[in-house]
């Protein structure tokens, strides 16, 4: 008996959840990334000299670079949503020295693979629909490359020299290799921003995403790194502000439950306990 109630008691529940509905799509775009670096008094131990960053750098520009991805959303009430994706990222950063200053050139790629995570808050009415998103971010350094170039490299006749960037001393001490010491390949940021929805005619939607990224990971720590002798300074965060274009299908479960599932079940128990009041009353 008390199988059949929690049963009923479950399938209950799962009817009232599945009245949401699950949109599923693909989204893709470009973003604007600023690096915040935690001290640009950092000194630089480059070419047996010690020089500090603020007098070395020319101001490191934000730069653009694209991402896409994977999107899930589940829309508990026409108001509340919970939003899910999984996107690739790639940022640039570019590094040079000021006019006058010890010569640096670089310029660098990161790759990512970012997993965010938003409340959402909707409003408007079909065929346009309007929100706003808050959570987290969660994203892990697949890759790192690019080129380096400074003064010392003039002495022994070599240009640029195209670099990739490891994270375990094991693998550095090539020419083409740069070792990056306790690299924070896992990095968290907070994500918030809004858009826009519009029904479509096929049944889908068009997103347009507007978002800001703060993130609270630095790339890595300048102990011993080997990417300082560079001019390479590994302890700052990016900032991002991203603009996307997604398109999105919708999944409605309810739908698994055509055929009164719910109503065959509570008309089986019913049933049952009009047997037993008859088998009371024969007694």
């Amino acid at each position: 008996m008390r199988v059949r109630h929690i049963l009923t008691f479950g399938l209950l529940l799962f009817s009232q959840l599945s009245y949401g509905q699950y949109w599923f799509g693909l989204r893709a775009g470009g973003h604007r990334t600023s690096f915040n670096y935690q001290n640009e008094e950092t000194i630089l131990p480059i070419g047996g000299r010690e020089l500090i960053q603020n007098e070395t750098y020319s101001p490191v520009a934000a730069d653009y670079n694209y991402e896409f991805g994977a999107m899930v959303t589940y829309t508990a009430t026409d108001r509340y949503a919970v939003h899910g994706e999984l996107a690739f990222e790639r940022i640039n950063k570019t590094v040079r020295s000021q006019d006058g200053a010890y010569f640096i050139d670089n310029s660098f790629k990161y790759s990512y693979l970012s997993l965010p995570l938003f409340l959402r808050v909707m409003a408007g009415s079909e065929p346009v629909h309007y929100y706003v998103n808050l959570g987290p971010k969660i994203s892990y350094l697949l890759s790192a490359k690019g080129t380096i170039f400074i003064d010392d490299f003039n002495e022994v006749s070599q240009g640029p020299r195209d670099v990739k960037i490891v994270y375990d001393q094991s693998d550095g001490g090539d020419i083409s290799t740069v070792v990056l010491e306790r690299p924070n390949r896992l990095q968290y940021s907070l994500n918030i921003g809004g858009g826009m929805m519009l029904d479509l005619r096929t049944g889908g939607r068009m997103m347009i995403d507007l978002r800001y990224s703060w993130g609270h990971s630095h790339l890595g720590s300048n102990t011993e790194s080997g990417l300082l002798a560079f001019g390479e300074n590994a302890e700052y965060t990016n900032q991002v502000l991203s603009f996307s274009i997604g398109y999105m299908i919708p999944y409605n479960p309810s739908e698994l439950l055509k055929g009164s599932s719910t109503n065959d079940l509570m008309q089986t128990e019913t049933t049952s306990s009009k047997r037993k009041k008859k088998s009371k009353k024969k007694n």
